[in-house]
């Protein structure tokens, strides 16, 4: 391949480079294609390039015939480092491969930047004075660089303003409660320049006013419900369980039933030990039967 000479072509999306692939003198005259591909050795294997090739021109150099082919090659996104190479042969079966050139293809994003986690048109909510990590994703080679605005204003951004010059800068801040103008202060460090949401400097702006400046916002949030929760209150049943008092008296071959009751939160589970068994439930029923 004689050009392009780099080993790598930085090319734009959808701008032209143009290749050049020439054989040495044989007979017969040889045929040239153009290919594709993903690693460093050139192969038919790879992507074959059938547009934008113009007709081979031919030289004859001691009788035998030069082949030259040129490739106008249009780039896209998706051809971003793979690489262009060509292949020659005039006899079945053998064939010469060039070396091959890799493609560095500059391309805009395809699709606006996206928030993650952010559904566009919907409100970002967040706590007062807590740290909030925003990440902002985007295609594109080489890659961009998202640009975060606040009212059409760069986060992040410096302001420069003229010496002597009067000027105003205004913070502005949502919330809930909405902040008043009283809930602003302007600080320089840690030094409490002025309170309300517009900052001036009077008399215009000096060289010693040059630094960076915080807008702080406070505001006093009042409780949704004034009455405080009614927690519930856990307790044990007496240390000494549930007492039933005797002598009992029954009668032979008639049923009789039995309530055991205890006091507790939550709400005690009973159990009755009759002989060898075991009755779950707070009630007994059973007949009395002599053996």
């Amino acid at each position: 391949m004689t050009a392009p000479q780099d080993s790598s072509v930085t090319v734009n999306a959808g701008d032209s480079t143009t290749f050049k692939c020439r054989t040495s003198g044989g007979l017969p005259q040889a045929t040239i294609k153009w290919f594709k591909v993903t690693g460093d050795t050139c192969s038919q294997s790879g992507t074959e390039i059938t547009s934008s090739v113009s007709s081979p021109s031919v030289s004859v150099v001691e009788g035998l015939k030069q082949v030259e082919s040129t490739l106008t090659f249009t780039a896209s996104g998706t051809d971003n480092e793979l690489r262009i190479c060509c292949i020659a042969s005039n006899v079945a079966g053998r064939q010469s491969v060039s070396g091959t050139k890799l493609l560095n293809v500059r391309y805009a994003p395809s699709d606006p930047p996206v928030i993650e986690g952010y559904a566009s048109g919907s409100t970002y909510s967040m706590i007062e004075n807590s740290t909030e990590s925003i990440t902002c994703s985007s295609t594109g080679d080489p890659p961009s660089t998202p640009l975060f605005r606040v009212a059409n204003v760069d986060v992040g951004s410096g302001i420069r303003i003229l010496t002597d010059s009067t000027q105003t800068v205004k913070c502005t801040s949502f919330g809930n409660p909405s902040p008043t103008s009283s809930d602003f202060t302007w600080r320089k460090g840690t030094n409490v320049l002025s309170m309300g949401s517009v900052l001036n400097w009077p008399g215009g702006i000096k060289i010693g006013d040059e630094g960076s400046y915080t807008c702080i916002v406070e505001t006093i949030m009042t409780p949704s419900d004034q009455n405080p929760p009614e927690l519930p209150t856990l307790y044990l049943g007496s240390s000494s369980g549930p007492v039933i008092h005797g002598p009992l008296t029954l009668v032979v071959q008639r049923p009789f039933t039995l309530v055991c009751d205890a006091s507790s939160k939550p709400p005690a589970n009973f159990s009755w030990a009759v002989g060898v068994n075991t009755v779950q439930g707070q009630l007994l029923q059973d007949m009395f039967t002599t053996k």
